[in-house]
């Protein structure tokens, strides 16, 4: 195992880690070659002007890592073995209610860049109707991992019914405009594992209500009413910290 640091942090100023799937990944250590994913194309070449060849860290998502040069948009693997950065023990889920594409996209980059590790996306009774392909929202999140050089891509899924499958987390949190015990007070918990779940821009309704404080914990995380994303953004990243 290597450090997260001596592998990835030194290199941020750099702008040169690209995140594959685990089956590119897979595809890449067996050829020894392979070309630059075409998701990722625009972002080297027209944003950070890579026309020549260069150098990067390659990894699959799961931290597993290698050392690459790209060259006229082909990776090339340049020695022998793979790194593995030993995964964080703690477990972050966001049960997300399904927001409007725009919203839900900055919602997804920022808990990625935080290192939310689960998110399950569901329909509840005020949520919007629109559903964004979950393909595309993969990428976005793999983008702000890139971003964030975050080795770890979270875990994506939608669900068809709220609490559908809730996770088995003792550590179930909601927000709640009613609860007197506010997020800042959550300082410490006993396992290495927590989910907040967030509804839409509408709020949770009455019945949705009932079912989470029969079985998580709500907590005021503002004095001020906030937006789905800002509310999501706050939780994983409190957290994410405490864990």
């Amino acid at each position: 195992m290597v450090s997260l640091s001596a592998t990835l942090r030194t290199r941020q100023k750099e702008h040169a880690f690209v995140l594959l799937t685990p089956s590119e990944f897979d595809d890449l250590s067996k050829k020894r070659s392979s070309p630059l994913p075409q998701r990722h194309e625009a972002h080297f070449t027209k944003v950070l002007k890579r026309t020549h060849e260069w150098q990067a860290i390659v990894g699959d998502g799961l931290g597993r890592l290698k050392s690459v040069r790209i060259k006229e948009k082909t990776l090339e693997w340049l020695s022998e073995g793979v790194d593995e950065i030993l995964k964080p023990r703690r477990q972050v889920t966001l049960l997300q209610a399904w927001l409007r594409n725009k919203a839900l996209a900055l919602l997804l980059q920022k808990t990625a860049e935080l290192g939310v590790t689960d998110i399950i996306l569901t329909p509840s009774d005020y949520s919007t109707s629109e559903r964004d392909n979950l393909e595309r929202l993969h990428t976005i999140l793999e983008n702000a991992c890139m971003q964030a050089y975050n080795p770890f891509t979270p875990r994506l899924h939608a669900v068809n019914a709220f609490l559908e499958a809730p996770p088995k987390e003792k550590n179930l949190f909601f927000g709640d405009l009613e609860a007197s015990q506010k997020l800042s007070d959550i300082r410490e918990l006993r396992e290495k594992s927590a989910c907040f779940v967030n509804g839409p821009e509408g709020g949770f309704s009455p019945r949705e209500l009932d079912t989470l404080r029969s079985a998580g914990q709500g907590l005021l995380l503002s004095e001020n009413v906030l937006r789905s994303e800002t509310a999501a953004i706050i939780a994983v990243g409190h957290l994410c910290q405490i864990l």
